[in-house]
């Protein structure tokens, strides 16, 4: 089974009925798995669920999987699967109204990702922790955070990233009064979506 992917479910469009035909799919995987003693694909089976039930906008179930594939990834040391399954957690229980709890999980994640040195990783946990300041109006935080992901993204020459830390940042920006530096990061984002047309009409 491949990595796991959260774009698989949770943003690819797709109809109600094929997302439950996978999750039936992958039930039956994870039988075979738990028969098999193969706790790798066991726990990539159960992450693909959550995302599938979170798709679905259950949320309750979505958790439950989540929760299923933390526990096994605790249990077999798999600190990157503890981390994935960490973040996805944290999606969902932000979703239920803990803001609490979902910044504590996110940061656990974090702590994971910097011991692994797993930029990519990083990157995405802070723009998820900048939602949540800025959620909270810690607007201070929450720009720290997204001048983290902005930075992440820049060393790894991630555009998607870039352009999206461009838009968080200068919004906040805006939002503090800071209308010069709130231009500077639109005017890059748009650097950065001029690039992507640019390369999508020459191919």
């Amino acid at each position: 089974m491949e990595e796991n992917d959260p774009k698989q479910f949770r943003f690819v469009e797709e109809a109600e009925d094929e997302i439950m035909e996978k999750v039936r799919e992958l039930k039956k995987l994870i039988r075979d798995a738990v028969d098999e003693g193969d706790k790798h694909t066991e726990a990539l089976c159960l992450s693909y669920i959550g995302l599938a039930y979170y798709k679905l906008g259950n949320y309750e179930t979505s958790q439950i999987y989540h929760e299923k594939h933390l526990a096994l990834a605790r249990q077999t040391n798999n600190e990157s699967g503890e981390r994935r399954a960490l973040s996805n957690l944290a999606c969902v229980v932000k979703l239920s109204g803990d803001i609490s709890k979902a910044k504590e999980l996110l940061e656990k994640a974090l702590e994971i990702a910097n011991e692994r040195n797993n930029k990519r990783a990083m990157g995405k946990i802070y723009n998820n922790l900048g939602n949540i300041y800025e959620m909270e109006n810690n607007f201070d935080k929450a720009l720290k955070c997204y001048l983290e992901r902005y930075k992440i993204a820049k060393d790894l020459g991630d555009q998607n990233g870039t352009g999206k830390s461009c838009a968080c940042i200068g919004s906040l920006y805006h939002v503090t009064g800071n209308l010069k530096k709130s231009i500077a990061y639109y005017q890059e984002m748009l650097e950065v979506l001029r690039a992507k047309l640019r390369k999508y009409h020459n191919t």
